[in-house]
């Protein structure tokens, strides 16, 4: 998967949280300077709350 297509991922997941993410041309420049490829993938999908084992 391309580091694009991480990132992509990641900003859709955050879009789905309770205070959301707002759509903006300069969000993935914003996500790229913040997290690393790395981090956003295992980011991507962590629960928002917490789960039971």
């Amino acid at each position: 998967m391309s580091e694009q297509e991480i990132y992509k991922r990641f900003i859709d997941w955050m879009k789905q949280t309770w205070y959301g993410l707002p759509e903006a041309d300069e969000m993935e420049p914003f996500i790229m300077a913040l997290y690393t490829p790395e981090e956003a993938s295992l980011l991507t999908g962590m629960p928002f709350g917490g789960k039971s084992l």
